[in-house]
């Protein structure tokens, strides 16, 4: 009698661990076809409107496919173009911020993305502290200021230098 209530627990602990599994495999093939599907409708615009992509709250820049932008070209590039903020690299992710450990002042952070078979290179630039979290009324909210100085311009300014770059390789070839 024990073994089997003890059984029957197993399998039902065995079938919720399959469908969590199975719901988390799901979401994670439809939302990275979406973030696809973004990126490849966002250089389709860029080809069309080739300064759509020059806006201040520009978050998705893309370009053609260029294997040399990686994460540790864009630390480079910062490092000696920027030599004011700090870079941190992981994978594809770039770390940047305006104090060494990233805690006070701005930070962003640069993914990217590389489609190959779509000949379209992406960077995605995020913003970790763009929620605020409200005390008073325990609400999360978008920042509505910030106090960057220059700091995003400088970000954008970068990235334009690297998606200039790639479609100018791209016409040379």
């Amino acid at each position: 009698m024990i073994y089997e209530n003890i059984i029957e627990l197993l399998t039902s602990l065995l079938t919720i661990v399959i469908i969590v599994g199975v719901v988390y495999v799901l979401k994670r093939v439809f939302s990275n076809n979406t973030h696809i599907q973004k990126i490849i409708d966002a250089e389709k615009e860029r080809k069309a409107y080739p300064d759509v992509q020059n806006g201040k709250f520009t978050r998705l820049y893309t370009m053609p496919y260029d294997y040399n932008l990686t994460a540790k070209s864009i630390q480079s590039y910062c490092e000696e173009h920027f030599p004011k903020f700090y870079c941190k690299v992981s994978g594809n992710t770039v770390r940047i911020s305006e104090t060494r450990s990233g805690l006070s002042g701005e930070v962003r952070e640069l993914y990217i993305t590389h489609l190959r078979q779509h000949n379209i290179s992406a960077v995605e630039l995020s913003d970790p502290n763009e929620l605020e979290y409200n005390y008073q009324n325990r609400q999360t909210n978008v920042r509505s200021s910030i106090d960057d100085k220059g700091f995003g311009k400088d970000i954008r300014e970068m990235l334009r230098h690297f998606q200039q770059q790639a479609i100018s390789n791209r016409k040379h070839k």
